[in-house]
């Protein structure tokens, strides 16, 4: 199944910030399933576009009561979770010697590993 979900703002500026404005509540109708069906080339039964129509529509009245919660007091951000670099910094260190790299290599020549072409 294929959600669109289209939402028109208006931004209104109330002092130093932007807010969104809501210009209206969008409601999907099976008119508009039949056109996202014509588009996408699906073939539907009226069961169908009646269940998707249902289920899209139930979608938009949840968004729209998330709408209505006050996130004035609530930063905005990126992640809900806070974001941290896990490697480990990079330190310079002795590396191991040529010969004990190609101790173990099955084919050696010039001092690299040979390996068979792939190309």
């Amino acid at each position: 199944m294929i959600f669109i979900i289209m939402k028109v703002v208006q931004l209104e500026k109330v002092t130093n910030y932007w807010i969104k404005k809501d210009v209206y509540a969008m409601q999907v109708s099976e008119k508009d399933i039949e056109q996202l069906a014509f588009l996408n080339r699906l073939d539907l039964t009226a069961e169908d576009k009646a269940a998707y129509t249902k289920s899209l529509n139930t979608i938009l009245d949840y968004l729209a009561m998330l709408k209505k919660v006050d996130t004035g007091a609530v930063e905005p951000a990126a992640h809900v979770l806070p974001v941290k670099n896990v490697f480990r910094e990079d330190k310079l260190q002795q590396s191991l010697d040529i010969e004990q790299v190609l101790a173990n290599a099955p084919e050696v020549e010039e001092g690299a590993f040979v390996v068979p072409r792939i190309v």
